[in-house]
């Protein structure tokens, strides 16, 4: 049975509604009959409402609830007053509008009326749609919880049923008698069936005591075969049903008014006294059955591929050791195994030794291109080593003493030892050894330089004086001497003796013989010299030499172009050197 839709027409009504802030309104159910509908085919949202003459009935909505916030139920309630007519087509309408908003799809079903002429009681019609959308009770304004009798449960109970169908196949395939159950039998010129328990698609087929099975007027040969199915009514207790088919052929699934039914053959029934059984019995049948062998691989002779029956070894084949497609006991194990516990000790040496060849000899040399060694290596670069530490090392250079010192690799060779100073896979570039040489010019002898002109030109000299000079003392006389010109002389002439106010030259009256003096200072004045040329000669020099001295170069030692890698010296084993005994406890260490 389909579920119901909403369609395309109540999405239009609805987004009007919510427009023009009006409540959505589904208030009309309406029952139809449409020819060749399934219930099975999905619903078109297109679908409208069918034609007035498919119609049987329009009522009005009974009760309408709030599931959750997100979805509504609109109910209806026939009582047995209406009727009688078939309906497969049920739908939730607008009457203003006429607008379809919801549509579903269902087998035929009959509403009958109550009919007291006819001793017909009548039914009770119970419906109810639900419409899931976002904010529909708000939409509806439909806020009233909905009732529990306004759910329909159908779908879900349905879903169950199916649920357990299936998981029967699961366990026990899609036809499986079990034993004896219906197996068809000749007795006194009749079939009888078997009582017992048969699966068919799922279904639990129980025959609870044998059941004859009635041949009259039969023609010969035909098959017999187990249907069932699993129905009900809406008010009665849903169970499975078979039935016994006689028939040339028979549908293994069928479906009519809805309910589907599953067959599965029994026989086929030459006569009433041949009888060939064609039921397909549960795997357990088979596999309890003592005259069968339920695993017939275990027959095989098992190989290393494949399982099987296998021989158990012989104490000489065992101690031969050169068959392998037979087994040991527990007993001839530990046999061996008490054996080998006598001789651990050698084999594990032996074991060791090998492992040791492996690994290589001590006191072995690697080269490594980066600082990250192996854990039983050295670098050769000087250090000092504690017996205690790598005692087999000491042992093969039979050193007693508690320590040794690794030779330096880090100083000799072209390919260097890492050091502090070098890191592996530097390249270092060449170099001479920082040194210093003695140079000595040759003898040239005695020689008389030759003399040459000097031209010292113009030269300029700077001068500074702070001197007062005196000239010589002079016979008795007068100076002559100009007074201010523009204006009257006021006051007493310095050299007269009485005022006078007129002005221009005037005349000193006579001294006695006197002298006079001059200061005269300046400093840092120039004055331009000309010095003229010179002729320049040198002494003769006597013979001699001269010692050159040169600048050191290069760095701490001599090297050609270098590339640092690690030199590291085997000085353990990985391999410990322990004993073990058979229970893998050790023994020595």
């Amino acid at each position: 049975m389909s579920t119901a839709i909403l369609t395309s027409a109540f999405a239009t009504y609805k987004a009007q509604c919510e427009a023009a802030s009006k409540p959505i309104i589904m208030d009309e159910f309406v029952f139809a009959l449409i020819p060749n509908q399934h219930p099975d085919t999905p619903i078109d949202p297109e679908e409208a409402l069918p034609a007035d003459s498919y119609i049987k009935g329009r009522f009005k909505v009974t009760q309408k609830g709030m599931i959750n916030p997100d979805a509504v139920v609109y109910s209806i309630i026939l009582g047995t007053e209406i009727g009688t007519w078939d309906f497969n087509w049920v739908g939730l309408v607008n009457s203003e509008h006429n607008i379809v908003g919801a549509i579903s799809h269902t087998p035929i079903q009959t509403k009958a009326a109550e009919n007291p002429n006819f001793n017909i009681a009548g039914d009770t019609l119970t419906r109810n749609i639900i419409t899931p959308y976002t904010n529909a009770s708000a939409l509806t304004q439909i806020t009233v919880t909905a009732d529990v009798w306004q759910l329909d449960f159908n779908n879900r109970l349905t879903a169950i049923d199916e649920r357990i169908r299936l998981e029967n196949c699961d366990n026990y395939g899609q036809t499986a008698f079990i034993q004896q159950a219906w197996q068809a039998t000749a007795r006194n010129n009749a079939i009888t069936l078997s009582p017992g328990t048969a699966y068919i698609a799922g279904f639990q087929c129980i025959n609870k005591q044998p059941m004859l099975v009635d041949f009259s007027g039969v023609t010969l040969p035909k098959k017999l075969y187990l249907e069932a199915c699993f129905k009900g009514t809406v008010s009665s207790k849903w169970q499975i049903h078979t039935e016994i088919v006689i028939a040339d052929t028979h549908p293994s699934t069928r479906i009519e008014n809805g309910v589907t039914y599953y067959s599965s053959e029994i026989a086929t029934i030459t006569t009433l006294s041949t009888i060939t059984d064609l039921r397909i019995l549960d795997w357990r049948t088979d596999h309890l059955k003592e005259s069968s062998d339920p695993h017939p691989q275990y027959k095989k002779r098992a190989t290393k591929k494949s399982a099987g029956i296998i021989k158990i070894a012989s104490d000489e084949e065992t101690n031969a050791g050169d068959n392998d497609e037979t087994c040991i006991t527990p007993t001839q194990l530990k046999r061996i195994l008490d054996t080998m516990s006598n001789n651990t000790s050698n084999a594990m040496d032996q074991l060791l030794d090998a492992m040791r060849k492996v690994e290589g000899k001590l006191g072995r040399v690697r080269i490594y291109m980066k600082n990250d060694i192996d854990d039983d290596y050295l670098p050769i670069t000087g250090q000092i080593i504690n017996k205690s530490d790598y005692p087999d090392y000491f042992a093969l250079l039979n050193i007693t003493a508690n320590t040794l010192k690794l030779p330096n690799w880090s100083k000799n060779g072209y390919i260097r030892q890492f050091s502090d100073a070098l890191t592996a896979g530097t390249i270092l570039e060449q170099e001479i050894l920082q040194h210093t040489h003695t140079a000595t010019i040759g003898n040239n002898g005695g020689h008389t330089p030759t003399a040459y002109p000097i031209d010292l030109g113009n030269k300029t000299g700077y001068f500074s004086v702070n001197k007062r000079f005196w000239t010589s003392s002079d016979n008795a006389h007068s100076h002559t001497y100009t007074t201010a010109i523009g204006g009257p002389i006021s006051g007493t002439d310095p050299w007269s003796s009485s005022p006078s106010d007129s002005y221009g030259d005037k005349q000193t009256s006579q001294q006695p013989a006197h002298k006079h003096y001059v200061d005269i200072a300046f400093n840092n004045t120039p004055v331009p010299i000309n010095l003229g040329t010179y002729n320049v000669s040198m002494h003769a020099i006597s013979p001699h030499s001269h010692t050159a001295h040169i600048d050191n170069t290069g760095g701490n030692e001599n090297r050609p172009k270098t590339t640092i890698a690690v030199y590291a010296v085997k000085v353990k084993y990985i391999t410990p050197n322990v004993r073990y005994n058979i229970n893998s406890e050790v023994i020595d260490e």
